[in-house]
């Protein structure tokens, strides 16, 4: 959330929730948007033509299950 979205919503006196954690789950993603961005990039190049996703699954999961975690924390 942006500063100026933040003063918005104390000004309109919306509920703020803060989560920790999400740097865990930040940088997951950029692993998993990474490992996208070269399959894409080989595949293009026609270095290759089949792709086994199960890496990637796996790490779609761990995501989830750090998602999962804060929730729960937060509840």
């Amino acid at each position: 959330m942006t500063i100026t979205k933040f003063i918005v919503s104390s000004c309109l006196k919306d509920k703020i929730i803060i989560v920790k954690g999400l740097d865990k789950v930040d940088s997951e993603l950029r692993r998993i948007g990474n490992n996208i961005n070269q399959l894409t990039r080989l595949a293009n190049e026609k270095i290759i033509t089949v792709v086994d996703l199960k890496e990637l699954r796996m790490e779609v999961n761990n995501i989830w299950q750090l998602l999962k975690q804060l929730v729960q924390k937060q509840t």
